[in-house]
């Protein structure tokens, strides 16, 4: 796992030697990347075992030789249980992509370094329909990725094709590039061993409120009640001042709202406890007021955000829930702030081939 990596790079810092001793033939443990071949093996292996319990084979008798590590293989599945509702094979065409494709790359890799500038090296990821709230969704062109035939209908070699481009983490994890995680890699010079990617767009699949589609005018005026759309759309979400007055997804009262809790959760210092420092303490004290009641609630009373507002910082930027407490969203908020423009514009990392690597490149 990622914290028995984590303390063996430790030891080998400071000199040690290390055994790495594990039962399975992958890194990471709970926190492991597969590749879709690599994870029906796993699925496969996991229905074998159960089979042989309930049939009441008898385990084979481990060589003394050999390290006995357990009775049972440990597994990060518990239950398993899959079904094809494709066909194995089509009637007469084949798919023209190869077993052995990669996965598309919409920018180029990003090795960690305390001195990173890489923003020349973002590019727009693969085209995906996004809409910015007045224009409807359009696709963004990546003239990176080609073209590729398409066959005639779905079948199960194809989808297997398709599935060999990307990576499934079995628990996915952010990397906020201002984050002891970060501050981690780069002490023990772990980011040699990995590359990283922005994650250039923070995208909700959502309805507008009717006063962002119909009101034109100069002041539009936020209503409390939501009233949605027939439809929902894809939609990118504004993070940090930059992107929040480019967008069309907000009215101007609303960004002058959310630009102004912007700038107060940036400048809040908190400790590792997201409690306020001494002096921050005296100056927010509305914060401390609100920190173990509802985040929503200090959204409403406190910055005046409408309904629509608060979910889009609640959901998307907080990464919380109807109950998440104001001290635990303001902190997640602020980590977010603060992780823009370290290494790039973007303030999300992603590891090139998933969680994974982590553990892996410490093994290292």
């Amino acid at each position: 796992g990622l914290a028995e990596s984590i303390l063996s790079a430790s030891l080998s810092i400071l000199g040690k030697q290390v055994l790495h001793i594990d039962r399975n033939d992958y890194y990471g443990g709970r926190l492991a990347s597969f590749r879709f071949p690599d994870l029906v093996q796993v699925l496969d292996g996991k229905k074998q075992a159960v089979t042989s319990i309930h049939e009441g084979s008898v385990p084979a008798v481990v060589s003394p030789s050999k390290l006995q590590l357990g009775s049972n293989p440990y597994s990060p599945v518990i239950h398993s249980s899959s079904h094809w509702f494709v066909s194995a094979q089509s009637n007469g065409t084949t798919s023209s992509l190869s077993q052995s494709v990669q996965p598309p790359v919409s920018s180029l890799p990003l090795v960690l370094t305390e001195d990173a500038n890489v923003s020349p090296m973002v590019s727009e990821p693969p085209g995906v329909p996004v809409s910015d709230g007045d224009e409807p969704c359009s696709v963004v062109p990546s003239a990176s990725v080609p073209t590729v035939p398409e066959s005639t209908s779905w079948t199960r070699d194809r989808v297997e094709q398709r599935l060999c481009r990307v990576d499934i983490d079995l628990s996915p994890r952010i990397v906020y590039a201002h984050s002891p995680t970060v501050t981690a890699l780069l002490r023990s010079d772990v980011t040699r061993y990995l590359e990283f990617r922005f994650v250039s767009r923070c995208l909700a699949y959502t309805v507008l409120p009717a006063t962002t589609q119909q009101n034109t005018s100069n002041e539009p005026v936020i209503s409390e009640s939501v009233r949605p759309n027939e439809s929902a759309s894809l939609f990118q979400i504004p993070v940090g001042r930059g992107e929040l007055f480019k967008t069309r997804l907000l009215t101007l009262r609303q960004k002058r709202a959310l630009g102004s809790f912007f700038e107060w959760c940036f400048h809040l210092e908190l400790d590792s406890d997201a409690a306020p420092t001494t002096n921050a303490a005296q100056q927010d004290s509305l914060f401390l007021a609100y920190a173990d009641r509802p985040f929503r609630e200090f959204l409403h009373e406190q910055n005046r955000l409408d309904e629509f507002t608060q979910e889009l910082v609640i959901t998307n930027l907080a990464l919380g829930c109807e109950d998440i407490t104001t001290r635990e969203a303001v902190r997640r908020i602020h980590r977010l702030l603060a992780s823009m423009n370290r290494f790039g514009p973007y303030p999300i990392l992603w590891p090139m081939y998933g969680c994974g690597d982590l553990p892996q490149a410490y093994c290292r």
